[in-house]
């Protein structure tokens, strides 16, 4: 296990704190070597300005901490409805495999045209309507367009007449 693994952090908030931490190093660097030590110098340290830094830096760091906490809680939070989400899908899907598909010949010896009304007025997509009817999408296409265009006497079965 890697350390930003064992502090929960990710490789962008890891980054940061080594940003913070080398730019305040490096300021002290660039204090320190900007003025000349002297004896009396190295007595007189403003220690003041450090404790400064550093309740600032713990500030910081508790903001980044908190904002952490809540994005981790929104996260697990929208991972449980998308969870949610896809139960329900796979529940809906289930209860589609589970309707009885009509056998060909049994839709065969039928007339599909209020059947598949009925299936496009309850939101099923005319390839789905095809493929559950076994017949082409363009026969289902046909009779969506001749209810559309109110052509009711198309709709009837035709008894005797060959198919135009």
């Amino acid at each position: 296990m890697s350390f930003t693994e064992a502090i929960h952090l990710t490789p962008l908030e890891f980054g940061l704190i080594l940003l913070v931490i080398a730019l305040a190093v490096a300021l002290f660097l660039s204090k320190r070597a900007g003025s000349q030590v002297r004896e009396k110098d190295v007595q007189t340290i403003d220690f003041e300005g450090l404790k400064e830094w550093v309740k600032e830096s713990e500030s910081i760091c508790e903001t980044f901490s908190k904002n952490l906490q809540e994005k981790r809680k929104i996260a697990k939070r929208l991972i449980a409805q998308l969870d949610e989400k896809i139960d329900q899908m796979n529940q809906a899907l289930n209860k589609l495999k589970d309707k009885e598909r009509p056998p060909y010949e049994e839709a065969k010896s039928r007339d599909l045209h209020p059947l598949i009304l009925e299936m496009a007025d309850s939101g099923v997509h005319v390839s789905q309507i095809a493929r559950w009817l076994r017949i082409p999408e363009g026969e289902v296409q046909l009779v969506l367009d001749l209810r559309q265009f109110g052509h009711r006497e198309d709709l009837q079965p035709q008894s005797g007449r060959p198919p135009v």
